[in-house]
């Protein structure tokens, strides 16, 4: 049968709970956008030196070359 009230403690561990993953969630969102900065300057870093970019298209390695065309045909 379900539970139709809590008790005291009940209610401030759920509060605890439910703020420690509103804290993680936030943590999680800096984290990503931290590590998505990075990526993007690496990328333009790797742009002006002339090195291509490689990634995975629709299971398929590819490079982005320094002007922005992809090839399947790594340059290296």
């Amino acid at each position: 049968m379900k539970k139709l009230w809590y008790n005291v403690v009940e209610i401030q561990m759920i509060y605890k709970m439910d703020k420690k993953i509103e804290e993680l969630n936030k943590l999680s969102k800096k984290i990503t956008y931290l590590g998505n900065l990075a990526v993007r300057e690496a990328q333009e870093k790797n742009r002006r030196n002339g090195v291509p970019n490689v990634y995975s298209l629709n299971g398929k390695i590819v490079w982005q070359m320094p002007d922005g065309t992809i090839t399947e045909k790594s340059p290296l």
